[in-house]
């Protein structure tokens, strides 16, 4: 980590570069700043500092990251519910028209069938 001069345009290339630099900051401050510069180096940088911080920051990190898999879990159950209602009025809808169709042909058999006051 110590020899940064030393990467291969690979290792720029895949952030190997900005992960060292990070682990190497000696601040806060100069850790987020490096952080900045790629979306996943931020987000680490984000949850190492909650981690790191004073015990009612970090209830208060832990009860917002609940909040978000909690919302998470919900959205994806109530998408699987409407998923699931949607589903059932289709079954119901063509269960009512094979009961319309068979209510048609019923009247079409019974229109076809000679009753003896016809006669």
């Amino acid at each position: 980590m110590n020899h940064t001069d030393l990467a291969t345009e690979s290792d720029k290339k895949n952030c190997l570069v900005l992960w060292a630099k990070m682990f190497m900051a000696k601040t806060w401050e100069e850790f987020h700043a490096i952080g900045e510069q790629f979306l996943t180096a931020k987000e680490v940088a984000r949850v190492m500092y909650a981690v790191n911080i004073n015990s009612q920051e970090k209830t208060y990190f832990e009860a917002h990251r609940k909040y978000l898999e909690t919302k998470a879990t919900d959205e994806y159950e109530m998408a699987r519910l409407k998923q699931e209602v949607a589903d059932r009025d289709q079954a119901l809808a063509d269960k009512d028209q094979t009961i319309a169709d068979m209510e048609r042909r019923i009247a079409e058999l019974e229109s076809m069938v000679v009753k003896p006051d016809d006669q």
